[in-house]
């Protein structure tokens, strides 16, 4: 195993990516950025880089149906052994509805068949007075096992 732990996490997350577009095919919406282009909504945040700091960019729309935000170590558990430790990477994915006429429930369901969720999802109910769209947080882990030599100096 690598001590970059972030070289470990973003195979798995570009895979997860992929998985979520099939799994909520036909629910995602789409992005149109600046320059009329588009793209599934479906952003991957905080791997470390600039790009991915700001995707979708800022002025980009968002239409048909679903955003998913995946937004990457948000906490890191760790958990020692005899000879190493595990680190538990939580992340979290924010379920954006901007179709009124569905809701976050159904896509949170088919995703618990791909993700190993962490704690309970949160979901925020559309407002008309305060102008909100539905949205649902799920906490998600990505466990990865290091032994103590590979971080002696």
């Amino acid at each position: 195993m690598s001590n970059d732990i972030l070289e470990l996490l973003r195979p798995e997350l570009l895979k997860l990516r992929n998985e979520i577009a099939q799994v909520l095919a036909g629910e995602i919406g789409t992005y149109t950025f600046h320059d009329n282009s588009t793209a599934p909504a479906i952003a991957l945040l905080g791997l470390g880089t600039e790009a991915n700091r700001e995707y979708p960019p800022p002025g980009t729309t968002v239409a048909n149906g679903l955003e998913v935000v995946i937004a990457t170590g948000n906490q890191i558990n760790i958990q020692p052994s005899l000879d190493g430790f595990t680190q538990n990477i939580v992340s979290g994915i924010l379920l954006k509805q901007y179709n009124t006429s569905k809701d976050t429930v159904k896509p949170m369901l088919k995703l618990l068949g791909i993700l190993d969720i962490s704690g309970n999802p949160i979901r925020t109910m559309p407002d008309p007075y305060l102008g909100n769209i539905e949205t649902m947080q799920l906490n998600f882990i990505h466990s990865f096992y290091s032994t103590n030599e590979e971080y002696e100096v």
